[in-house]
This record gives structure tokens, sequence and C-alpha cells, in this order.
């Protein structure tokens, strides 16, 4: 990527828009808002960073890429070559939560459940237009993971059951 990119806010009650940080290497395409909405996890040549909305300032917490916010707003998961770490938004505690066996990959960013106990974590299985993942959950304070689904469509948000 040659020119400069940022992350830009649009305001939708005015249609304002504000830049943030630039970027001369490649930004990311995965940001996470803090539950909060005064933040913003991101990744930028595999490092992942928070951005404090309010001020601008972004530190860099961690290397990796594909950040996702806890619900409870304490833990940013994110992958780091052939694992999922979980660091604290200010970049303190750092620790693997798991890792891949040796042929897998990872299809998508860790998707958090909404009481934050739990990631899924997804593997593709099938290259093409509609791929298909296998699933598993993984319990944050275990680090037990389980298979859940084989060869179903990718999985992008946990919402509750209402």
């Amino acid at each position: 990527v040659g020119a400069a990119s940022a992350i830009r806010f649009l305001n939708l009650k005015t249609g304002a828009t504000i830049a943030g940080p630039e970027a001369t290497e490649y930004l990311g395409p995965f940001l996470s808002w803090s539950p909060d909405s005064k933040r913003i996890a991101f990744d930028k040549a595999e490092q992942v960073y928070v951005l404090d909305v309010g001020s601008g300032r972004a530190s860099k917490i961690a290397d990796g890429i594909w950040p996702s916010w806890s619900p409870s707003g304490e833990w940013v998961a994110f992958l780091d070559k052939s694992k999922v770490d979980l660091v604290h938004p200010d970049g303190s505690d750092s620790r693997v939560l798991t890792k891949l066996g040796r042929f897998e990959v990872f299809g998508q960013a860790p998707v958090w459940s909404p009481n934050s106990h739990t990631i899924l974590i997804q593997t593709p299985q099938e290259e093409s237009v509609l791929p298909r993942m296998d699933i598993y959950s993984v319990d944050v304070a275990s680090h037990k993971r389980t298979k859940m689904f084989r060869m179903v469509p990718p999985v992008f948000a946990w919402a509750p059951a209402r």
C-alpha cells in the first residue's frame, strides 16, 4: 500500500468525518470497539494497538493480528501466528489462551461470548467463495478447547439468546 491510510470516524448525526491514526504501513481491516465505546483495538503491520478515541493516542499492546475486545472490557483477544493470546487493554498480563494444531490455520478473528467466559475460534476447511469452518469453543478460565461445529459458515458475532 503506497498511500497512507487511516482509521476514520463518521458521526452519523452530523455526517462529519474525523481522521484517526495515520498508517504508512498496512493497516489491518479488523477493528474492535471497547464496550464503553471510548477505545478501539486494531492491528497494523502485525501489531495490536489500542486507540483512545478522545485523545487520538494509540498505544501498541502486543504483536499479532485480528483483535477482539471482550464484552466485559477486561481483555483483548488476538491471533499471533498459530495461537490465540489474551492481553489487558493496557498491554499487561499477556497470556496464551490456546494453540492450533500443526496443520491448522485461523479463518476469522476470535469471537467472544456475551459473558466473556468463552471464545470461538475458527479454522477453514474449504477454500471457496462460501468457506466452511470448523468452530471450536475455548473456555477462558480453563483454556479447554472443544469442537462445536464442523464444516459450517463462519461466525462473526455472538449475541445473547432472547
